[in-house]
């Protein structure tokens, strides 16, 4: 029984990136190609999450700053999803909506990227973010559980959607996606 929830699960994990990689494998190359072009104009990528999305925005973050296949320096990449003093201030004050938005303002600016991981329900912190991004000039790219014709934010430059009910598989998902960026980059920079 144990076994056959773990094969289960499995191959779960696997329908969904196989299906998500079959729709989205090239925005994944042209993301790449794009952070690649913004790098060595001097610009960063900055990734956002909000909930469980927003660990997830952590680590591929950390992706970037550390290496994966080689020794390197590390990449312009930060996270929006660390301030927890400021998420407490603001939750304090009815404004968590502005979590993102006060942070980009002082961060971000017109030859970036933002990354934002979105669940399936819209979350006003992350939707007046990427308003702003879009703004400031910056390019927006959204990683997104559910259909892609149901998203209803920002219009992104990028839109990669995970189709799962499952908020876990869209974790692993997520993380996948964001991995694979940062191993398509750091080939490209540093010549893998």
């Amino acid at each position: 029984m144990i076994q056959e929830r773990i094969t289960q699960s499995l191959q779960e994990h696997q329908s969904v990136l196989e299906d998500t990689l079959g729709r989205h494998g090239e925005d994944l190359a042209r993301l790449a190609a794009c952070l690649v072009e913004v790098f060595h104009q001097g610009g960063r990528l900055i990734v956002l999450g909000s909930g469980q999305f927003a660990a997830v925005a952590d680590l591929v973050a950390s992706l970037f700053n550390f290496r994966l296949s080689l020794e390197r320096p590390l990449l312009p990449v930060l996270s929006l999803s660390q301030d927890a003093l400021l998420a407490l201030a603001l939750a304090r004050d009815g404004r968590f909506e502005q979590y993102f938005v006060r942070q980009l303002r002082v961060l971000g600016g017109g030859g970036d990227v933002v990354l934002a991981l979105c669940g399936s329900s819209p979350d006003p912190a992350v939707a007046e973010a990427l308003v702003l991004a879009r703004q400031n000039g910056s390019r927006v790219a959204v990683l997104f559980q559910g259909r892609q014709e149901d998203y209803a934010g920002e219009t992104p430059d990028y839109l990669l959607s995970v189709e799962s009910d499952s908020p876990a598989c869209a974790l692993e998902a997520f993380l996948f996606c964001g991995r694979t960026i940062c191993q398509l980059v750091e080939a490209e920079l540093f010549g893998l």
